[in-house]
């Protein structure tokens, strides 16, 4: 019996005698098997294989070999057949998976076989989703697909929109609309009083002033003349009427009105400033122009204020009838006055002419019926108590004078001083070297208005140590002691003696001492705020004072006199302007007496300053003791009283101040630019003076010190130049720039002189065209001599005498005597007065004792006025005594 084969894993034994068989392809067997076992479907496996292994992606098996997929499907691994690709997808032969059509595409059908057949996204349409199996979707509304194929739509521009789906292209928005955004499907309507005057416009641009939109907002019209708007303005309701004494005349649109000039008022339509009519005036945009006061005039068209008639250029005492003078001519006397053409004042009437009526004068005096007088002069008639009377009143009269000038130079020599105190400290200040020349020049006009009283005193004297402390030390408390001594004096002589001789003396004192505050203030100021200046050495070499090298900031003597120095900082940088503003805020009532109130009442500033002067002069008069600080007070406006507080402030901080305003760098001279720039806004904006010139000379200075820094900033960052050649231009320039205030000034001066010159002579002509001459006899002067003094016995004793008629059937003279003092020799104010009176009988001119003309020696009057139709009188001084002359109709009568 032969025994049976034990076939391997792999083979199988179908019986006795056969042996082992090798299992076929697609079927497994295991050890010992009788026969091959096929593989499950999605499974295969090669001859000779013990297990059946899965068919790979892209194939499929269904129990024999794996096959392989055909293209467009695909089988995972195990598959036991394949799988069309869905829509949007594509496979090759023998894959495992179909792939996604990309973005920007799409596949509508089944069972593609490559990319090839996946179709593009039409213009207007995107995909941005793999494997897309529908046609692409629309772009939505404010993008746009200019191409095929696009994965994502695009947005609008800015300027463009599309308000429809499936866009291609975006649309510019038309004129008054805008799209400020991306992406946009309608374009946005203009904002009231902005236009887009183009397609496509991003945004829209506001009207500028003067103008406003249109309703479509496509344009920008023009605010009609007399008319303004601001920028922005949607409708022409929006452009605003020119206010009373403002005007607009710009045809391009006005973005505000302009005020009319004084001597000028807006017309009705406000299109133009008319110029103000004789009699009349105006002040800076008025709106229409107001009468002359009663008791002034104006001549000529475009006045900006009107004349006094009470004035020595004009009749000293004069004034007017009504509101609206337009002539010089029309100032007159008050009734019970005449007018005096030697003296150009009213004088008042003497007994025997009529009290009652207006505008007299030596020429056409109203005498009473039945008055008469006489008249003697004689030369040598003054004693010798009358010719001493003379000698004082001319000292007195120089005084005055030179009183006066110190009166109108002070204002500009306290700016000038007040300049050279700032300037001259900068080159300390800002450690800097100026031009040799520029230098020089300052330190020359520096040591004359600067009062270092240091310099006068022999320190190395006094003491074996001469250092910076001790000159602080001098510089300081030297004028505190003698500021202390006046101040003793000052409350001494103003306390003990209530005699006005005795304030007036008091008032002075305070007023040098004033002055001695302002001109030391600046110096000792440096001198304290430098004692804290050190400087910082490298390598522990230590502090050292900036000022002194010799001085060791860290030395017991240093924190001793800086104790010192923080005690007169409190006196001098602190208490000086504090104490200013203390002195002038107690008198701030009678030093500014409602001037703003005065300019609101009257309408006009010009009235408004004048009234205020004229009050504060009044309280001065009525409290002379106010007149103890006129040197802090008396050249500004009373609504600026206090203004030298910031004159004050301003120097502190431009002197000692910028010690500690990074030294010695280019920002401390910007930070000094600033400060100076601040100052020069304040006095344009304030214009503190009462004289415009000086306000004028005081902006001057400003900018003229602004010029200085600017240079000193230049040489800083080294911009004067390299060459010798420009530094020397530099310094040239930067002495040019001193001749900036002065030559402002002279300028200021000039045209004012010119215009004065002009409009004198516009008042000649008008004064010279207004006089009326008599019909037949002629004009002249009469000069008086002295005095006449006790006329007992000159003309018969103390009998009135006879002295002469008038020419049959011309024109008489009445003259009335100069009035009756109470004993002979008596004096008496008024003067002679005489009117030819015309066709009618001669008066007598008779004489009376004991009367006096007190006429000034050497003036003369016009003393007749030749009658309608009938010749002129004459009185002539002849030999002491005064005779009447006859002349014929029609002739000149002469002295």
């Amino acid at each position: 019996m032969q025994k049976a084969v034990e076939c391997v894993a792999g083979k199988y034994g179908p019986g006795t005698g056969w042996g082992c068989l090798e299992c076929a392809s697609g079927t497994h067997s295991l050890a010992l098997a009788a026969q091959c076992t096929s593989c499950e479907a999605g499974k295969s496996s090669s001859p000779g294989s013990s297990s059946c292994e899965d068919c790979t992606a892209g194939e499929y098996g269904s129990g024999g070999p794996c096959a392989t997929c055909p293209q467009g499907k695909y089988s995972p691994p195990a598959s036991t057949s394949c799988t069309t690709c869905q829509v949007g997808r594509y496979a090759g032969a023998g894959q495992g998976a179909c792939t996604k059509c990309g973005q920007g595409k799409y596949l509508d059908f089944t069972g593609a076989v490559s990319e090839t057949q996946c179709k593009v996204c039409a213009k207007g349409k995107y995909n941005d989703i793999p494997g897309l199996g529908t046609d692409c979707p629309d772009c939505q509304k404010g993008k746009f697909a200019a191409a095929t194929g696009y994965n994502q739509c695009e947005d609008c521009t800015t300027g463009t929109y599309t308000s429809e789906l499936g866009s291609e292209r975006c649309t510019q928005c038309k004129k008054g609309k805008h799209a400020d955004e991306k992406g946009l499907e309608n374009c946005l309507e203009c904002a009231l009083g902005s236009i887009s005057d183009y397609e496509g416009a991003v945004v829209c641009a506001a009207c500028v002033a003067g103008k406003y939109g249109n309703v479509e907002a496509t344009a920008c019209n023009t605010c009609i003349t007399g008319t303004y708007s601001d920028g922005g303005a949607g409708s022409s309701d929006q452009c605003n009427p020119c206010e009373d004494g403002f005007y607009s005349n710009n045809p391009s649109g006005a973005g505000f009105c302009l005020a009319c000039d004084a001597g000028k008022h807006s017309s009705e339509d406000k299109t133009e400033c008319l110029f103000c009519p004789a009699g009349k005036m105006s002040g800076v945009a008025a709106g229409e122009c107001v009468d002359c006061d009663v008791g002034k005039f104006a001549e000529g068209e475009g006045n900006d204020s009107c004349l006094f008639c009470d004035d020595d250029e004009f009749i000293r005492g004069s004034t007017t009838n009504t509101t609206g003078t337009a002539t010089s001519s029309g100032c007159i006397c008050n009734a019970g006055q005449y007018e005096d053409h030697n003296t150009k004042r009213c004088e008042s009437v003497v007994e025997g002419v009529h009290e009652d009526t207006q505008g007299m004068s030596v020429s056409n005096l109203k005498l009473k019926k039945g008055a008469a007088g006489a008249l003697r002069a004689s030369e040598n008639a003054e004693n010798q108590g009358g010719r001493a009377r003379g000698l004082s009143e001319s000292a007195l009269a120089r005084k005055e004078a030179i009183m006066a000038v110190v009166a109108k130079i002070q204002p500009y020599s306290k700016i000038f001083l007040s300049y050279f105190q700032v300037a001259g400290g900068l080159s300390f200040a800002f450690s800097l070297r100026m031009p040799p020349m520029f230098s020089n020049f300052m330190n020359t006009i520096r040591g004359a208005v600067s009062l270092d009283i240091v310099s006068f005193m022999p320190i190395g004297c006094i003491t074996s140590s001469s250092n910076y402390h001790y000159k602080m030390l001098s510089s300081t408390f030297v004028p505190f002691a003698i500021g202390c001594l006046m101040i003793f004096a000052y409350k001494t002589l103003s306390q003990s003696n209530t005699s006005a001789a005795s304030k007036e003396l008091a008032n002075k004192i305070f007023g040098v001492f004033l002055t001695l505050s302002f001109l030391i203030l600046p110096s000792t100021s440096v001198m304290v705020f430098s004692n804290f200046a050190c400087q910082d050495f490298d390598e522990g070499f230590g502090s050292y004072l900036k000022v002194d090298y010799s001085i060791d900031c860290n030395g017991t003597e240093h924190k001793v006199f800086s104790l010192y120095a923080m005690a007169m900082i409190c006196v001098y940088p602190i208490g000086v302007p504090l104490m200013y503003y203390l002195l002038l805020r107690r008198e701030r009532a009678m030093l500014d007496p409602g001037q703003r109130k005065s300019t609101f009442e009257l309408g006009s500033e010009e009235k408004g300053l004048e009234k205020a002067l004229k009050v504060r002069h009044e309280l001065e008069e009525a409290h002379p003791e106010i007149k103890r600080l006129e040197f802090l007070y008396k050249n500004y406006e009373p609504q600026t009283y206090d203004f030298e507080v910031f004159e004050t402030l301003r120097k502190l901080m431009l002197t000692g101040g910028l010690v500690f305003l990074k030294p010695g760098t280019g920002a401390q001279i910007v930070i000094a630019m600033l400060m100076c720039m601040a100052a020069m806004k304040v006095y344009a904006a304030k214009r503190p003076f009462i004289d415009p010139d000086i306000d004028t000379l005081s902006e001057a200075a400003q900018y003229q010190l602004y010029f200085v820094m600017f240079s000193a900033l230049l040489m800083r960052v080294n911009l004067d130049g390299e060459s010798l050649q420009d530094q020397k231009a530099m310094d040239y320039m930067m002495l040019a720039i001193q001749g900036l205030a002065p030559a402002t000034m002279i300028l200021s001066k000039l045209v004012g002189i010119c215009q004065g010159n002009v409009k004198e002579k516009f008042k000649e002509a008008a004064r010279a065209s207004a006089e009326e001459y008599g019909g037949g006899g002629a004009n002249n002067l009469l000069k008086l001599g002295d005095s006449v003094k006790d006329l007992k016995g000159e003309f018969g004793g103390d009998d009135d005498e006879e002295l002469g008629k008038g020419g049959e059937g011309g024109g008489a003279y009445e003259m009335s005597y100069i009035g009756e003092g109470k004993k002979k020799g008596a004096k008496t104010t008024t003067t002679p007065t005489m009117t030819g009176v015309g066709m009618e009988a001669a008066n007598p001119l008779t004489a009376k004792k004991g009367f006096q003309l007190n006429r000034p020696q050497g003036t003369s009057s016009r003393v007749s006025q030749g009658g309608q139709g009938g010749g002129a009188q004459v009185l002539e001084a002849k030999g002491g005594l005064l005779a009447i002359r006859k002349s014929s109709k029609g002739a000149s009568a002469q002295l």
